[in-house]
């Protein structure tokens, strides 16, 4: 079973496998493989109405991978540029150049060149998590767009991710 690194936000706790273990902040976690589960333990200052941390668990369907890919984000009838820094097939996390920009819950659109395909993928995809301490990230679901040429050219290139990483 091959190991996949995985990011966790600031002050976060990460519990991978049969192991639990703290880590700081920015610190890589090995994943044990695709659609493992891993839970996360949010601190209480990022908790809400209570002072007892908020546990959530994720269930990842697609590796992740790091890049850095240019995006261009469309909300609210505005635009940013940003950085995707780490991308699979079914999310990314994205830097962007302001904070408390977008929240939680929004539906964004987005557009992105990948070298395994001549055109912009676009995709509408919701936001799923944020932190806004010093660097604005945000993580970001995609939940439609992509046709199947597109999902097969993503594929690809994450597969040349895998095979060169």
């Amino acid at each position: 079973m091959a190991e996949r690194w995985s990011w966790l936000p600031q002050e976060e706790t990460a519990v991978a496998g049969p192991e639990h273990r703290r880590v700081p902040a920015w610190s890589p976690v090995v994943v044990s493989a695709p659609g493992a589960s891993s839970t996360t333990f949010v601190p209480p200052s990022l908790g809400k109405d209570s002072d007892a941390p908020v546990e959530r668990t994720e269930q990842r369907q697609s590796d992740r991978y790091a890049v850095t890919r240019d995006i261009l984000v469309r909300h609210g009838g505005r635009e940013w540029m940003g950085t995707i820094t780490n991308l699979s097939l079914g999310g990314a996390r994205l830097r962007l150049p302001e904070p408390n920009v977008l929240a939680m819950g929004d539906r964004i659109q987005v557009a992105f060149s990948i070298p395994t395909h001549a055109d912009k993928l676009t995709a509408t995809a919701l936001v799923r998590w944020r932190v806004d301490r010093g660097v604005p990230l945000f993580g970001i679901q995609f939940i439609t767009g992509f046709r199947a040429r597109e999902t097969w050219a993503l594929g690809r290139y994450l597969e040349q991710l895998r095979r060169e990483g």
